[in-house]
């Protein structure tokens, strides 16, 4: 299977910090963003499945340049049998504030703060930072990661996808802090555990919020299909608090 990921595929979905990097891992280097967004000269086969997560799309912030990083990717997929595009996306209350807190990574044990410095509520952009603690020397790096993002709907990207020429689209989504498996067994959930609060900053940068216990039951829980005439008020209820998305983009002929 011929996978590839959006960060070998087109310059936009890369992270800040890690654009020079991958710049001269391509095959072309492009002047400005707008070449980038236009370049389709693909010197790769057609791809089974590409993949932009990390919230990458949310770099972009005008419609027109997700518009067409979705026709970029729709060319560079595969008809016949088909291929898929998946990003992550992410919403609710809990992620629309100013906020700080500490997680744990699910699988490296990995300790680090996520901040959400600045949230703007008409344009939907959000300024966010990620600190990470050394476990053996216990040093704190300050805000090693920045991310500058417009949170997106799920319904703007899937209008977008289809406008670009893709055949089908699925949204898979969970709330955020939340291990139930069934969305009718919502309502008797707890609170929204996927954050702890702590505006404080201690001087090495460190949240002075307590670590999120619910991550790993949080990240293990299974997305369920979203199905909007059929989607529950307890499981939309758990879903304003806050949710992270898969949404998958389908290219097949016929």
């Amino acid at each position: 299977m011929n996978h590839a990921d959006t960060t070998n595929t087109a310059q936009s979905t890369t992270h800040n910090n890690d654009q020079a990097v991958a710049e001269q891992s391509l095959p072309w280097s492009p002047q400005s963003s707008e070449e980038r967004l236009h370049h389709t000269d693909l010197t790769t086969k057609p791809c089974d499945i590409i993949c932009a997560f990390n919230f990458s799309v949310c770099l972009l912030h005008k419609r027109h340049e997700v518009l067409q990083y979705f026709r970029n990717v729709h060319s560079a997929l595969c008809v016949e049998p088909g291929g898929l595009f998946v990003m992550d996306l992410m919403g609710g209350h809990s992620v629309e504030a100013v906020r700080s807190y500490k997680r744990i990574h699910f699988k490296t044990g990995i300790r680090y703060t996520f901040e959400q410095e600045r949230y703007n509520p008409l344009t939907r952009n959000i300024r966010c930072h990620i600190s990470l603690k050394d476990p053996q020397s216990k040093r704190v790096l300050k805000r090693a990661f920045t991310y500058n993002w417009r949170l997106w709907s799920v319904v703007d990207l899937v209008e977008m996808l289809k406008e670009a020429g893709f055949n089908r689209v699925h949204v898979w989504a969970k709330p955020k802090g939340s291990c139930a498996a069934d969305p009718t067994a919502l309502d008797a959930a707890g609170e929204d555990g996927s954050a702890t609060d702590g505006q404080n900053e201690g001087q090495d940068g460190d949240s002075t919020g307590s670590v999120d216990e619910d991550d790993f039951e949080a990240e293990l829980a299974p997305y369920l299909e979203y199905n909007p005439s059929t989607a529950s008020t307890p499981y939309l209820d758990q879903l304003a608090k806050g949710w992270t998305a898969y949404v998958v983009g389908v290219v097949k002929s016929g």
